[in-house]
């Protein structure tokens, strides 16, 4: 398991599952998804041990204080996401520094013979609104790493 695996997992959640618009690596997110009509976004952050999650918190705490300054790029709701086995620990440590925050866990598909598509993200603890931004340009950096992402994947693709 790495984060590229829970990367996947997350954007086939948000597109398949929730029909959203979804990118990876936005701005300061892991993940970011917004609704077809802009109203409501989700910023995911993926922690892969118990250390990363919480240098999160004591390395980034200026981030998400000027993140709540600049409403514009601020999504309306934030989330972690960590394997299944760290879920009891991590709500812990996240629900200790916010309520605010939601969590969702990886489960990873454990069959050797099967890749990693099969795993998926399941929503344990759903978050609370942070703010009613307009998603207007958010949704413009989503849409600007998309496109990114697919031209890179065509330089791959033609070397």
């Amino acid at each position: 398991m790495n984060s590229s695996s829970i990367k996947l997992a997350l954007m086939k959640y948000f597109r398949f599952q929730r029909g959203m618009i979804v990118g990876a690596e936005v701005n300061y997110s892991d993940i970011l998804a917004i609704t077809q009509d802009k109203s409501i976004s989700y910023e995911v952050e993926i922690k892969i041990s118990l250390s990363d999650l919480k240098k999160e918190f004591k390395d980034k705490i200026k981030k998400h204080e000027n993140l709540n300054l600049v409403k514009k790029l601020n999504p309306n709701y934030f989330y972690f996401c960590v394997p299944y086995y760290l879920y009891d620990k991590a709500k812990e440590i996240i629900h200790g520094y916010s309520k605010n925050y939601g969590i969702f866990v990886y489960i990873e598909n454990s069959d050797k013979n099967e890749n990693f598509y099969d795993s998926y993200v399941v929503l344990k603890d759903r978050a609370k609104k942070l703010n009613a931004s307009d998603n207007e340009n958010l949704f413009i950096d989503l849409i600007k790493r998309i496109s990114s992402d697919i031209i890179n994947c065509y330089i791959r693709l033609y070397k």
